[in-house]
């Protein structure tokens, strides 16, 4: 029996609205990729809607010659997270907004364990940087994801 199981259901909500916010490591069911899979995503922004960044093993192929964009690519290890098998990578490219805010509360109430972290003080300075020196993002965008990040909420 899972430990939420003990847990009132509003009080299973509660905590559930306390980590929907940014600075949040979901590890979600993607039926937009190929083939569809869980992935782990960091939670950046809440409002008006969801934006996440991917979390990939590797750089992939497409980014590794190209400087600028790998370099948008945030290391983050395996002896910080303990969800993650392997050294990691924030690809901090390309916003993921697919997901409805119900969507990953349903994945979230069916699943607890896909609230699998929280991206430490350093790791949100150095993403934020990322996002800032991103030539890709517009500025708006980074305003609001940087604003979000840094106060963990929006």
């Amino acid at each position: 029996m899972r430990l939420g199981a003990h847990f009132s259901s509003d009080m299973q909500a509660e905590s559930l609205e306390r980590q929907y916010r940014a600075g949040t490591i979901f590890r979600l069911f993607c039926n937009f990729t190929a083939p569809p899979k869980d992935k782990y995503l960091l939670l950046l922004c809440t409002d008006p809607d969801p934006i996440f960044f991917f979390i990939n093993s590797k750089i992939g192929n497409f980014y590794a010659n190209k400087g600028d964009l790998r370099d948008l690519h945030v290391q983050i290890l395996r002896a910080e997270y303990s969800f993650l098998s392997h050294d990691s990578f924030i690809d901090c490219n390309q916003p993921i907004e697919v997901f409805a805010r119900e969507e990953i509360l349903a994945q979230v109430r069916a699943h607890p364990d896909r609230i699998v972290g929280t991206l430490s003080e350093n790791g949100k300075v150095r993403v934020s940087q990322a996002i800032q020196d991103s030539r890709i993002l517009e500025r708006r965008l980074k305003n609001r994801l940087v604003f979000a990040l840094g106060s963990g909420t929006q």
